[in-house]
Order: C-alpha cells, then structure tokens, then sequence
C-alpha cells in the first residue's frame, strides 16, 4: 500500500482533527471472488494548523491477512497551515521482513529532501535539524515544482475546488524517488453506502514517472460536502482489487 502514510512531531498544539475509521478489503484471485476484509485503516486529519496527519495501518483483527502477510504501518505528516506544504514526514512500517522506520524533511534545504538520523521512534520539532543530522545516504534532489508527499495531496484535494473534468498533474515523492500524479476529477454523482445515500466527487490519482504514465490508477469517493470526507479509496492490481472504504460508524473529532 505506497499510497498510504506515516511520521514526525510539532512544537504547536494540536489541531482538531476528523478521526476517521475504515475497512480495507481485496476482491479477486486470491480469495476465489469473494471480497475478503484484510485490515483496519485510521485515518486523523487536522483542520487548521500544524498538527499532524496520521494514518495507521493493522492486519491484526483479520487472522487469515495476519497469516499471508501481517502489518503495522504508522504514517504521520506535518503540514504548512496554508498551502498544505510538505514540511516532515515520518512512517514506520513492521512486517515479516522486519521493522523499517524513515523519517523526510521536505524543506530543510532548499531543492532537496533529506533524510534525518537517529531514525527512531523520539518526537522530533518541526525544526529538527536543529535536533537530528541529515543522513549522506538519503538525499533527493528536485529540479521543478516541490513535491508533496501524499498526505498533503489528500489534504490539499479536501481544500480545493473541484471541477468536473478539471485535471493536473502533482508531483510527489516518499523519499525513495520522484514521481507524481495526474489528477482527474469526475462528474458529481449520488452513491449508495451502508444503505444510505450520498453525494461524492470522483478524483482518479493516476501516477506517473519518467513522464510515463502507469496503469495503477486509485480512485478516490470524496463526500461532496464541505467537509469533503474521503469514503472510499479503490485500486486495481493485476491478482485484483484493493479497496478502503469508510465505516459506517459517523466520524469523529477531537
């Protein structure tokens, strides 16, 4: 799951945040057609400010995903108040290779991102270079538009306008390369979910590298509201289909 996130900390208190639940399920060869629940997905964004957006990842609750390929992935971002800027990410990701934790700074140094040690599980301020030294063996350079990471592309698609048929392109990195996303937005439609109805803005996240665009589209159920709540998130791969969808418990805020 590369489009999903993880990890640093702020000085600042934080900001309220819409917590939101979900289910991510896969339908296809593997589970004979059946659509088959494979982990739990929180999602924690902020509406003002320069608290961080987190998601969490576990298969733990669904014993045969435990099974075939068992995860724990923590993603936080932190985020300029205004244009939704990339300012740190932190992600830590344990499965049955082991435990990877990464931690990016997007605007210590101007064209580049670095990558910071000790890479740990220590809150850092949003200043941390101050705090940790940036690691030789993890530098990425950018040449054009800064990238984003795709924390900040969510957030900055619920702040938006959205207009049918509008598209652009984003680009975006994870640390590990450059690549970005070509972004269509679909027509408004009305859509039934846990029996009720709703309306939502369909948004297609089309990645691209090398300036060639890839066929792993990610379409993305934004509710049209203001509060432009994503209610399901769906991929296909070639063994099937991916898909996180909202829960039908109402969300909350803290």
């Amino acid at each position: 799951m590369r489009w999903i996130l993880f990890a640093l900390t702020c000085l600042c208190l934080p900001a309220r945040a819409v917590e939101l639940d979900y289910v991510a399920s896969y339908r296809g060869l593997l589970s004979a057609g059946a659509r088959l629940a494979i982990a739990d997905v929180h999602l924690s964004l902020p509406d003002a400010g320069t608290a961080p957006a987190r998601l969490t990842v576990t298969t733990a609750p669904y014993p045969k995903a435990e099974w075939i390929h068992p995860l724990r992935f923590d993603y936080r971002a932190w985020l300029t108040p205004g244009d939704l800027a990339t300012r740190q990410v932190a992600w830590s990701k344990t499965d049955r290779e082991g435990r990877e934790v990464r931690r990016l700074c997007f605007d210590c140094e101007p064209g580049v991102i670095l990558g910071l040690s000790p890479a740990d599980d220590t809150p850092l301020p949003v200043n941390a270079t101050a705090f940790a030294r940036p690691r030789a063996d993890l530098r990425l350079p950018w040449n054009d538009a800064p990238p984003r990471d795709r924390m900040a592309m969510l957030q900055r698609l619920r702040k938006m306008p959205l207009t049918s048929s509008r598209s652009w392109f984003w680009p975006v990195s994870n640390g590990g390369d450059l690549r970005g996303y070509r972004i269509e937005v679909g027509r408004r439609k009305q859509v039934l979910l846990h029996h009720r109805a709703r309306r939502i803005v369909p948004v297609d996240l089309i990645p691209v590298k090398d300036r060639v665009q890839e066929d792993r589209r990610i379409r993305v159920w934004l509710e049209d509201a203001p509060s432009r709540i994503p209610l399901r998130f769906t991929t296909e791969r070639a063994l099937g289909e991916f898909r996180v969808e909202l829960k039908a418990a109402p969300p909350r805020s803290r």
